[in-house]
């Protein structure tokens, strides 16, 4: 499974999400799995949360590289301070 969410919070979200879950399906479930199944199931969870952490660092790495390294003001974004100047007359 692979997670194709572009949006950072969301990803963040769904990693919460799958966190919560993962917790409460173990609490719930661990009495009634062997070792060998609790084995598998480990692998997988530890799958899912890697899969999600990957996607949340490289969104995050190019919403750095895109919203702020890449960021030119414009004459508005530069004129912020006289703008506020002006507000307070």
């Amino acid at each position: 499974m692979t997670v194709h969410i572009i949006d950072v919070y969301l990803i963040c979200c769904v990693f919460v999400c799958t966190v919560c879950i993962l917790q409460v399906y173990t609490c719930v479930y661990f009495v009634c799995l062997t070792g060998v199944q609790l084995a598998a199931f480990d692998v997988i969870c530890a799958q899912m949360l890697q899969d999600v952490q990957e996607r949340l660092v490289f969104r995050t790495h190019i919403y750095i590289r895109q919203e702020i390294l890449n960021y030119r003001p414009a004459s508005g974004d530069l004129a912020y301070p006289s703008k506020l100047e002006m507000m307070e007359v």
